[in-house]
């Protein structure tokens, strides 16, 4: 089914329509309420197309071009070097711009190199209406910035092992596809059910590359794997490099 029209007939069944003998000024708030329902989803910039699963989530392209060396957060492009990508692994109140003001935030990402789509957080304890929300967002982003002139790499999430089954929809099969490793916690369920996610990831969609923000996985998914700096992971190694250097004080200015 194609996107547009499947939302213009939840739409449609939505609305109910007006009876002959309302006013017309009636009609025309009529017709306003349902405009601004549609530019609330950002349906009134839907191009048409293709959507995957239960859930109907929009079908993204693959990236299959060049990866830069470095990458600036979205929120931060003003300190953008020549070069640089950009990704959104950001909190999502600093994202959320990408979809609700989709067409200004689109102008402004097609000169750079490429750009890692929004990185909407998806949690285990949510109901799944709120998760799955995110991965619509993630993926109408996505595509729109796309069909739109801007370099795309996808991003893909999930929650618990149950989302499995419809986070990965949407996600064109091969290139470079973009995951977060930072909020992974210390426990073992928590790093076992990460490594369950990119194992379920790889097996569907069969990226070439992983293009992984935060820290090292820990373990060989199977496929390429770059990695993106994060704040964190850089200043973790700085706190090694300072026990180290306190556990193994190096003395100045003495002859041997």
């Amino acid at each position: 089914m194609i996107k547009e029209q499947f939302f213009e007939e939840v739409f449609d069944a939505l609305t109910p329509a007006p009876s002959i003998w309302v006013s017309s000024d009636t009609c025309a708030d009529t017709t306003r309420k349902t405009e601004s329902r549609r530019q609330n989803f950002n349906l009134d910039l839907l191009v048409p197309t293709d959507v995957e699963g239960v859930e109907d989530l929009p079908v993204v392209q693959s990236y299959t071009g060049s990866i830069p060396v470095s990458f600036i957060p979205l929120d931060e492009r003003s300190k953008w070097e020549y070069g640089s990508g950009i990704h959104c692994f950001v909190d999502d109140y600093k994202i959320n711009r990408t979809f609700t003001r989709a067409a200004e935030v689109c102008r402004s990402l097609q000169q750079y190199t490429c750009v890692v789509a929004p990185d909407f957080t998806l949690y285990v304890d949510a109901p799944r209406a709120l998760n799955v929300y995110s991965l619509y967002m993630n993926r109408w982003v996505t595509s729109y910035w796309q069909h739109n002139g801007v370099h795309t790499i996808p991003s893909a999430s999930w929650a618990g092992a149950d989302s499995f089954s419809y986070c990965f929809d949407g996600l064109s099969e091969g290139g470079v596809i973009a995951v977060g490793h930072v909020a992974v916690g210390r426990d073992k369920s928590e790093k076992k059910l990460y490594r369950s996610g990119i194992e379920a990831l790889v097996e569907r969609k069969h990226p070439d590359t992983l293009l992984v923000y935060g820290f090292p996985l820990g373990f060989n998914p199977g496929v390429k794997v770059i990695y993106i700096d994060c704040r964190l992971s850089m200043m973790r190694d700085r706190n090694k490099k300072r026990h180290v250097k306190q556990d193994n004080p190096v003395l100045t200015g003495m002859e041997g």
